[in-house]
């Protein structure tokens, strides 16, 4: 049985149509799917099966993901601020060590994991926050950043002499 076989999948129940796409079916796999979606109260009308190329399929959407596991897959990336704290039992009185970074173009599951890892090492206290936009006050004129305020119209009153 060859696992290489994709099809489309055009479901019409009632007035609606629905179209899936399954991958990597082999083609008596496919049938009893197709048998198993005509079952139940909810079953199909009509299923129509389409073989087409991997390349095309790999091109489709996949609707089935939800907005979890597309986050999952391709995690939005920011700035963040973190901060660890790691006492020092050292001598009396006891200090508690602060250090900031600033970590740039992260996704927040990268974060977690570093984290994680500033525990193992043996930090106290870790906090990370996004990081706050900076106006850029190096170049103030910037015209990328520059807004220009609008002229106001006068109003001319006509008078009769």
């Amino acid at each position: 049985m060859k696992f290489n076989c994709f099809y489309k999948v055009k479901i019409t129940t009632g007035k609606r149509t629905r179209m899936e796409y399954w991958g990597y079916y082999p083609y008596k796999m496919a049938m009893e799917e197709k048998n198993k979606l005509y079952d139940g109260m909810n079953g199909a009308d009509k299923v129509r099966l389409q073989r087409i190329s991997e390349k095309t399929f790999n091109k489709t959407p996949n609707p089935n993901l939800t907005d979890k596991e597309l986050e999952e897959m391709f995690p939005k990336r920011g700035d963040y601020t973190v901060t660890v704290w790691k006492k020092d039992y050292g001598e009396w009185p006891f200090m508690l060590a602060k250090n900031t970074e600033e970590w740039g173009n992260f996704s927040k599951y990268d974060v977690e994991d570093s984290i994680d890892n500033y525990y193992k090492l043996g930090a106290d206290k870790v906090v990370a926050k996004k990081a706050k936009k900076v106006l850029n006050i190096i170049w103030p004129d910037d015209p990328i950043n520059m807004v220009k305020p609008k002229k106001k119209k006068k109003k001319v009153k006509n008078s009769k002499d």
